[in-house]
């Protein structure tokens, strides 16, 4: 269970990642 919530966790990291990372470009 514990290593679920931390996969989640570690998924939800990788699209804000990604959205901020588009995001930067985007601004630039």
């Amino acid at each position: 269970h514990y290593f679920c919530d931390a996969w989640n966790t570690f998924d939800a990291l990788i699209v804000v990642g990604s959205i901020v990372d588009i995001a930067i470009t985007e601004l630039n």
